[in-house]
């Protein structure tokens, strides 16, 4: 893995060739409420007003303005070569993750256009439909509070995180002089600007209630081992990853007796999915999990330092269950 830093700005590519692409992926230290943010994207989670829910609704807004940066029109695709982008938090960190050309143009030019579009203080027209989509009243007060809650998090520093098949060069001093280059230029994009007054934090809200659901309590790169492996053996059943679990929508009662079995199959699973890849195995994961916007870049980055083995994936997902 190369790293670099310009400014706020980190940036860290690994090359792994058993990928077509590259997944890329931005992340700021920011906690989240997963449940609103996933209420949002896909319509299941809490339907009261949550605790954190201002600061989800701009964090989402901010997801749909790069997203449309990416690939809202044919012309953004053609410049950034971007097709879709996914948003999600976990492990006290808001990432949004995507897939580009296995380049250095197409990655450094996504990534450039990801950071113009972290402007939270720009947001409150879209923050209001997003607000009003989940029952509540939009308040100026409120947003600029919950921006400012943002724009802090994107000025305490940005997580660049770029993994798959890209040619950084055939020496090290080349590939270090890439990605010194590739940070120099997207360090230039990111202008988060500022957030207008009053600033007005919003008054309680409720804590979440999952009865519907059981809570796997697992965080990082495991987090998406063991999203994947469930939705793998009990076909139908979606789990979430939220801050620092993974939700399965599958009652308790219920859940207890799936999970052991599970667990009694997973050493048959890893060795079959997870144990031919050998050598590559710790970043073609993490290519799979940012491709699939299920963690981070800062929760991925373990898997690119040293050799991770399937008896590591065995005993995460074990330890999960």
């Amino acid at each position: 893995m190369h790293e670099a830093k310009k400014g706020k700005v980190s940036l860290y590519v690994h090359r792994t060739k058993l990928a077509g692409d590259v997944a890329c992926c931005i992340d700021i230290d920011l906690k989240v409420n997963g449940c609103c943010l996933n209420r949002l994207q896909s319509g299941w989670g809490c339907n009261s007003h949550l605790t954190g829910e201002e600061v989800a609704c701009v964090a989402y807004s901010m997801w749909l303005r790069v997203n449309n940066l990416l690939c809202g029109d044919p012309v953004a695709v053609k410049a950034s070569k971007v097709g879709s982008t996914k948003c999600g938090a976990h492990n006290g960190r808001f990432f949004i993750s995507w897939k580009t050309k296995g380049n250095v143009s197409a990655a450094r030019k996504s990534l450039g256009l990801a950071l113009k579009g972290l402007t939270p203080g720009k947001l409150y027209s879209t923050y209001a439909e997003v607000e009003r989509s989940l029952g509540s009243t939009p308040n100026r007060g409120n947003f600029n509070w919950a921006a400012q809650e943002v724009l802090s998090a994107v000025n305490s520093g940005v997580n660049c995180v770029v993994v798959g098949n890209i040619n950084l060069g055939k020496t090290e001093a080349d590939q270090k002089k890439k990605v010194e280059g590739m940070v120099a230029i997207i360090a230039k994009k990111l202008a988060p600007g500022d957030v207008k007054t009053p600033k007005s934090k919003p008054d309680g809200g409720e804590a979440c209630k999952h009865d519907a659901a059981s809570s796997v309590k697992v965080t990082g790169w495991a987090a998406y081992l063991v999203k994947d492996y469930i939705m793998a053996k009990v076909p139908g059943v979606v789990p979430v990853v939220c801050d620092r679990e993974v939700l399965v929508p599958v009652k308790e009662s219920s859940w207890k007796s799936k999970s052991a079995k599970l667990k009694k199959g997973a050493d048959v699973y890893v060795k079959a999915r997870y144990a031919k890849v050998k050598a590559d195995l710790g970043p073609i994961m993490a290519y799979l999990a940012l491709a699939n916007g299920a963690v981070s870049g800062h929760d991925v980055k373990p898997l690119l330092r040293g050799e991770t083995t399937s008896a590591q994936v065995l005993a995460a997902i074990k330890g999960a269950l």
